[in-house]
């Protein structure tokens, strides 16, 4: 994020101060934007105006653009780079947490002025006219949704938006667990994983029944159109009752993989591609913290007793899960059943 402006309000000061006389001509777009009646046009906005605003703070981003602040380099620098006036599109706008907003345009809007910045925007480019959307309030988060979820965005990017369902469980995660969860939190396949974990605890799951995890992962469906919808819009949504189990389970998972990380920095381990496969496995990570969440718990005994287990059984492990959603020697079933014999003592 070091090198990106947008988000930068000291870089977008230091720009306007640095481009003063450049920016003699332009106009506080802001105030006649606010005017406009929502989800009108608006044909007044020079790209200088749109420019000026950003620069004067008076037009800020969304803070949880692509989840945690963020912009698209590929498309910023393609706009710096390669800049085509015509293929600017509409940018979109309007007033979220007492702020005028970007809602659609961050990544062109920071190629624009990266291009300012370097001297290559001419006055030709500068007076272009760019259509503007003034969208009402109420519908900020509606329509962020509706312009982005189908462009660039990645999963990744949008199940860590505070703002949305998953992602404002995952900032409950990281208020409760505190460190732990940044041990978790910065994988991205292990948040997808626990998306999973969160849609079966809050919708699916039923007390006492033993956990499977093929059940789990059939839950993929539903979180894909769970992505950008806001914790109202959500039914069956997580209990504090479960939310507490999962927030058990993914400490005793952190526990078992501290134990194994330790073997390793001990230099007691002299293979480690095994258990290097079988630390980056977000099935089997969800598998045991939905085991220790469940009324089963087949999995609960000393963090230790499952990390020896897993030592010891490294090898066959490893083998065993990346089959556990795609298994190429039998089904995905057996492979479950397998890990599952390894690591309860109770069924071996």
């Amino acid at each position: 994020m070091s090198n990106v402006i947008i988000y930068d309000e000291e870089k977008l000061t230091n720009l306007k101060i640095a481009k003063d006389s450049e920016l003699k001509g332009a106009c506080d777009c802001v105030y006649n934007l606010k005017r406009s009646v929502p989800g009108e046009y608006s044909h007044t906005c020079s790209i200088l105006d749109v420019l000026y605003a950003v620069l004067s703070l008076n037009l800020s981003v969304y803070q949880n653009n692509r989840g945690k602040g963020a912009v698209s380099m590929k498309t910023a620098k393609d706009v710096d780079q390669h800049f085509l006036p015509h293929a600017i599109n509409e940018i979109t706008i309007g007033k979220y947490c007492g702020k005028l907003r970007i809602a659609d345009g961050h990544s062109r809007i920071e190629g624009l002025l990266r291009r300012f910045e370097a001297g290559r925007l001419t006055m030709e480019d500068r007076n272009f006219m760019v259509s503007v959307r003034v969208v009402p309030e109420t519908e900020f988060l509606a329509v962020y949704e509706k312009r982005n979820s189908a462009a660039q965005h990645k999963t990744s990017e949008m199940i860590v938006n505070p703002d949305y369902f998953f992602g404002s469980i995952f900032l409950k995660f990281k208020k409760s667990l505190g460190d732990s969860w940044d041990k978790l939190g910065r994988n991205s396949k292990f948040l997808q994983q626990l998306t999973y974990l969160i849609r079966y605890f809050s919708a699916k799951y039923v007390d006492g029944d033993e956990v499977s995890y093929q059940e789990i992962f059939k839950c993929r469906s539903d979180t894909k159109k769970l992505l950008m919808k806001t914790p109202s819009e959500v039914p069956n949504r997580l209990d504090s009752k479960r939310f507490k189990e999962l927030c058990d389970g993914i400490l005793f998972y952190l526990e078992i993989m501290s134990i194994i990380r330790k073997n390793i920095e001990d230099k007691q381990i002299r293979d480690l591609r095994p258990l290097k496969c079988i630390l980056g496995s977000s099935p089997l990570m969800g598998l045991i913290v939905a085991d220790y969440a469940s009324g089963v718990h087949n999995f609960r005994m000393s963090a230790q007793r499952v990390a020896n287990r897993i030592l010891n059984n490294a090898s066959k492990l490893a083998d065993l899960t990346p089959c556990m959603t795609h298994s190429g020697n039998g089904s995905t079933l057996k492979t479950e059943i397998a890990i599952r014999d390894i690591l309860t003592p109770c069924r071996t």
